[in-house]
This record gives C-alpha cells, sequence and structure tokens, in this order.
C-alpha cells in the first residue's frame, strides 16, 4: 500500500467508527426520560458540533450547534418531562437523519 492509500485507509476507519459512536448516541438518547439529561444533552450536541464535520457530516455539525445553542438559551429553566422529551426527539431525529 502506498503512503496515500493507507492514509485514505486509516480515515475510512475513523469514519466507520464515529459512524458507529453516532448510532450508540442515537441509541443512548433514545432511552432518556424525564429532564434530567438536558446537561447531558448539551454536550454532547457540543461535541457533535466539533467533530461531526470533520467525518462528513457537515449538516449534523450545524444542526447540533444550532440545538446546543437553543439548550444552553433554556438549560436554566424548569423544563418539563415533556418539553425534555421533545428536545431528545429532535437531537434523534437530526442523528437518524444524519445516518441515512
Amino acid at each position: 500500500m502506498t503512503d496515500q492509500s493507507e492514509m485514505l485507509e486509516k480515515l475510512k476507519l475513523l469514519r466507520e467508527r464515529f459512524t458507529q459512536r453516532l448510532k450508540d448516541t442515537h441509541t443512548e438518547i433514545s432511552t432518556w426520560s424525564g429532564n434530567s439529561h438536558i446537561t447531558a444533552l448539551i454536550e454532547i450536541c457540543h461535541k457533535l458540533a466539533g467533530t461531526a464535520g470533520t467525518y462528513g457530516y457537515g449538516e449534523l455539525s450545524v444542526e447540533m450547534k444550532t440545538l446546543e445553542l437553543q439548550l444552553i438559551d433554556i438549560k436554566d429553566q424548569d423544563l418539563t418531562d415533556e418539553q425534555a422529551l421533545t428536545l431528545y426527539k429532535k437531537a434523534e431525529e437530526t442523528i437518524k437523519n444524519a445516518l441515512k
């Protein structure tokens, strides 16, 4: 293998790992109920906003940044469980669409 093909293979492997982490994150968020996970969701959105574009998920990066900023604006409010669930579902759907 040439240096370039080795590098491309490594990048492919990194993207596959990232894609698997996205699937795992989607699964994790889908189990959440109640409003106790808002801080965790902010952290997830922040990490995905910063890394998703590197692995070819540019739109996901932008959408996660938008959601992160929205969550930061409302995190100190007393969100109902239903409101939190709506935000979790939004994150789930955004990740799901990115994986299509």
